[in-house]
């Protein structure tokens, strides 16, 4: 038997694929907090400049989590020992996913569910899933 899990591998690459689109959208944002926040701050709405600053940081944050997380999944689709790794790997990007479903919620005035269904519980939850099952999968073949 192989000890190696090719679904770990494919989904690791789904996820860089999405990380590095998600580091592209993340950037112009990004850089208007920045400048708004900074003008923000200068005109006396410090709270708010700030904020704007630290949740463009935070999301930036996480896709680099989620970029890392993809390379660990590709370069260790075939070693054993690195399956604990990809799983908190895989846990930790679920639980960045249901955050945001839950945010993206709690800020809809109305709940388009299949603009949820598509853009957030695809990509945040059933393909970090398969990558968590893949990580188990690997660790499994360890034992």
């Amino acid at each position: 038997m192989e000890n190696k899990s090719k679904l770990l591998k494919i989904m690791g690459i789904l996820i860089i694929i999405g990380a590095a689109l998600g580091i592209i959208t993340n950037i112009i944002p990004l850089f208007i907090a920045g400048i708004l926040g900074t003008a923000m701050v200068r005109e006396g709405a410090l709270v708010i400049g700030w904020l704007l600053i630290v949740v463009g940081i935070i999301s930036m944050g996480r896709v680099i989590f989620q970029l890392i997380a993809g390379i660990a999944g590709v370069k260790n689709y075939n070693k054993p020992e690195k399956a604990k790794t990809c799983i908190i790997y895989g846990l930790v990007i679920i639980a960045f996913s249901v955050i945001g479903i839950i945010m993206r919620f709690i800020e809809a005035d109305t709940y388009d569910f299949l603009f949820i269904v598509e853009l957030q519980i695809i990509p945040g939850i059933i393909i970090p899933g398969l990558y968590l099952l893949g990580a188990l999968k690997l660790k499994k073949m360890a034992e």
